[in-house]
């Protein structure tokens, strides 16, 4: 009896397991935007994340724009690893629809592939080597 329905349950967890891990994300980056210390460029000495002035990947930098350290940070990497993941699992899934051998392989591998570059953008360059940030944080001044 308690065999039965722990396989129903991990059977449900099995189908829905990409829908879990979007969801798991989400909760992480919202924890990462209210752990945000503050700082926009438009607006340097604010408190908080502001979801009109601030850039997303303002969560993922070492320190906020008002020079404070970034407390947020392990929280969006952790968000973006579990929403990567989440995707590289939807394309190897998605793939089993495709009755197109060579399909199949191309979207799984170009898929998976693109999760993992996203991935090691965002935990290791996105902030960092950015050609696209255009002011440097008040504690790099």
């Amino acid at each position: 009896m308690f065999y039965n329905s722990f396989m129903k349950s991990l059977q449900i967890l099995k189908n829905h397991t990409v829908l879990a891990g979007l969801v798991f994300s989400i909760l992480l980056f919202m924890a990462a935007v209210f752990l945000y210390p503050g700082g926009s460029y438009f607006e340097p000495y604010s408190q908080g994340f502001d979801w009109q002035h601030n850039y997303f990947s303002n969560l993922f930098s070492k320190t906020a724009i008002n020079g404070m350290p970034n407390s947020a940070r392990f929280w969006s990497i952790a968000g973006m690893f579990f929403l990567c993941l989440s995707f590289a699992l939807f394309f190897i899934r998605f793939t089993k629809n495709i009755s197109s051998k060579s399909g199949q392989v191309v979207i799984k591998y170009a898929g998976v592939m693109s999760m993992i570059f996203a991935q090691s953008s965002a935990s290791v360059s996105l902030v960092r080597f950015s050609p696209l940030r255009p002011l440097k944080s008040l504690a790099e001044r």
